[in-house]
């Protein structure tokens, strides 16, 4: 094309671009990656108006009140439930104790709270030197077998295991039938005294004791794990073979677990 003709056309093309930025705009958009104009020479619009986003979140808001109680819920049961796989797995580590030491272990609970204690020391107050000698009765075992004379107090151990349950979930009181008022008793600091959480058990008041004989063996019983939103679980002990068993979690209103009407089947 002669020097002419190219200066012609590119003096055209200019006067074209002036009359019509947009062409201009749109290249630009094409080199540098931005967003590309629209045909009638403005910009498309990239973001959301204020309606969409309240929209959206309206949307979310209805989404969490219907998913979120029934997220609680199954949180609740699974904790309960876990409880009392705890609980039984505490009663079966009670049993391998007394097993493995030979003498009586014992498994005691918070009547009203969540704590927990598994041992093998045996009596249940202070056995002091020369008891025997100053007339008093020797020191026993809750199974009714002297303890043996020698020290300032005569407890023997394996080891101790003592802690609480879940936040929330609680151990029914055992409650003794002539008076109506829930059995509790407290124990030794003996007993806790090498245990990390001892100051957390030292003003525990604790049920009686659920004790395994040497043998594995232990008296028939439950264990019975309750929360504020009703639900009840009981973990059931068979005396003969030691097992300890979960029983169906059951469900009532939160003033039933209290008052003692029968829960009703979940």
């Amino acid at each position: 094309m002669p020097p002419e003709s190219m200066r012609e056309s590119r003096s055209t093309s200019i006067e074209g671009l002036m009359k019509n930025p947009s062409i201009i705009h749109r290249r630009l958009d094409l080199k540098v990656g931005g967003f590309p104009s629209n045909p009638a020479g403005g910009v498309w619009r990239t973001g959301f108006t204020l309606v969409e986003i309240l929209l959206v979140l309206a949307v979310i808001g209805v989404l969490a009140a219907v998913v979120a109680p029934v997220a609680i819920r199954r949180l609740g049961d699974a904790t309960m439930i876990s409880s009392a796989d705890q609980v039984c797995r505490l009663l079966a580590e009670a049993r391998m104790m007394a097993m493995e030491a030979g003498e009586p272990a014992e498994f005691r609970f918070e009547p009203g709270g969540n704590h927990f204690l598994v041992t093998t020391r045996t009596g249940i107050e202070d056995a002091q030197v020369g008891a025997s000698s100053s007339g008093m009765p020797s020191p026993v075992d809750n199974t009714g077998k002297p303890i043996a004379q020698g020290g300032m107090n005569l407890y023997t151990r394996s080891r101790s295991i003592g802690g609480h349950l879940a936040a929330g979930v609680t151990f029914a009181a055992p409650v003794n039938s002539p008076t109506g008022q829930p059995m509790t008793e407290g124990i030794s600091a003996q007993w806790i005294a090498d245990l990390e959480n001892a100051s957390e058990l030292a003003d525990v008041r604790w049920s009686p004791a659920i004790i395994y004989r040497p043998d594995g063996t232990t008296n028939d019983g439950e264990v019975k794990l309750s929360d504020n939103a009703g639900r009840t679980i009981k973990v059931r002990l068979r005396g003969l073979t030691g097992s300890a068993v979960m029983l169906p979690m059951t469900i009532g209103e939160p003033s039933e677990t209290s008052t003692g009407i029968a829960p009703r089947p979940r």
